[in-house]
C-alpha cells in the first residue's frame, strides 16, 4: 500500500492522494479500516484536528465491526489494522 510508504516518508499529502484513490474504488471493510486510520494520521500531520478525530472515530468503528464479524481471512491482516489504529490513536491523543 503506497499510503503506508508515504506515511513512513512523512508525506501526508501523498497519503491523502493515495487514500482518496483507494476510497474511489469501493474498498473492502478491511481496506476501509486501514484507510480510516491512515486518514486520521495524515489529517493529524496536516494540522486538521477535526478531520483527524472524525477519521479516528471511523477507523475505530470499522475495526470493531470487522473484528466482531471476523471478516478478515488472515490473522496478520487484523494485526496490521490494529497497529495502524493504535498508531493513529497515539498521535492524536498525544501519547
Amino acid at each position: 500500500m503506497i499510503a503506508i510508504l508515504a506515511l513512513r516518508n512523512d508525506d501526508a499529502e501523498q497519503m491523502l492522494d493515495c487514500l482518496n484513490k483507494s476510497e474511489s474504488h469501493s474498498p473492502t471493510e478491511f481496506a476501509k479500516s486501514l484507510n480510516s486510520s491512515l486518514f486520521a494520521i495524515a489529517y493529524h500531520k496536516l494540522g486538521k484536528k477535526e478531520a483527524a478525530n472524525e477519521a479516528l472515530k471511523n477507523a475505530t468503528e470499522y475495526f470493531d465491526q470487522m473484528r466482531a464479524r471476523n471478516v478478515v481471512k488472515y490473522h496478520h491482516d487484523i494485526l496490521i489494522a490494529e497497529l495502524l489504529l493504535q498508531e493513529a490513536r497515539g498521535l492524536i491523543s498525544g501519547g
